[in-house]
């Protein structure tokens, strides 16, 4: 009888063990088994639509499962798991599917989690994008002004200036500031002009004449390649030097800085035109 019981009592404790696993919560060990845990693919930081094949190891000495899960954003405060909890090892392999399209886009922590037979485990995590919606689609009348394209309009910021910088910056290996020299910030969630960047990015003059003011480029020099040589630029948003600028009562190329209203011909509604910048 007393057999009987105390079995009982191991099979609710196991019972109530994966629950709370598969709940994404439970009293595990940080003591790590001797075993892998890996994910191989999807890369870090990869941009990830629709349904994503989960590659990589999940072993262990006493394995009893392993488990996929994702949270919101770099440092997740919480989890929500794949599918189910898995009690097959996998070596090299796939460790399971995620449906992206059930999550809004944003950027996402992709974790696994290996766990033996006394409850100590393995994780590995990955830092991803989804991306499903895709880029804003193309206006009816040519856009005019810096921010009637590059507004945040994912939850990460995508398309707006402060997200452009972000992205550029990081391609080579630095990070870019969030607050100008005069205190604006400039996060890719923010909506803000080319204002703040000129602060920076303005055309330097004398032992600078070839950089910014204060950075290595000047904001001429990063946006004319950028928009000139796009796919989309010229074609889906019928871009061209007057999406960006505007000619003055001297002839000179104004800088567009916030979103211009304009008609069907792209001609602007309201005269002077507000927010333009001094050309740099």
């Amino acid at each position: 009888m007393h057999t009987r019981q105390r079995g009982l009592l191991y099979l609710f404790a196991i019972l109530g063990l994966l629950a709370m696993l598969a709940a994404g919560t439970g009293a595990l060990s940080a003591a790590a088994p001797n075993g892998t845990a890996s994910i191989t693919a999807p890369a870090n930081n990869a941009t990830l639509t629709g349904t994503v094949q989960v590659q990589g190891t999940a072993t262990a000495n006493n394995f009893t499962f392993y488990k996929l899960e994702f949270g919101l954003g770099a440092n997740p405060t919480s989890w929500s798991v794949i599918g189910v909890l898995m009690t097959t090892q996998v070596s090299s392999g796939n460790l399971g599917a995620w449906d992206t399209t059930k999550v809004p886009d944003g950027q996402y922590t992709l974790k696994l989690t290996v766990v033996d037979n006394t409850g100590n485990y393995l994780t590995a995590a990955v830092p991803v994008t989804v991306a499903n919606a895709g880029p804003p689609p193309a206006p009816a009348v040519p856009r005019r002004g810096c921010t009637a394209c590059h507004v945040p309009v994912r939850p990460d910021g995508r398309y707006s200036l402060g997200w452009e910088a972000m992205n550029a910056a990081k391609a080579i290996g630095i990070n870019h500031p969030t607050v100008s020299p005069s205190g604006i910030s400039i996060k890719p969630t923010d909506t803000v002009g080319p204002a703040p960047c000129l602060e920076c990015h303005g055309a330097g003059s004398g032992a600078r004449a070839d950089n910014g003011v204060v950075a290595n480029l000047s904001l001429r020099d990063i946006v004319h390649p950028a928009h000139m040589f796009s796919d989309i630029f010229p074609s889906e948003f019928k871009g061209n030097c007057f999406s960006c600028h505007n000619v003055n009562n001297e002839g000179e190329f104004m800088i567009l800085g916030q979103k211009v209203d304009v008609n069907e011909n792209g001609i602007p509604k309201v005269l002077p035109i507000p927010g333009m910048l001094e050309p740099t």
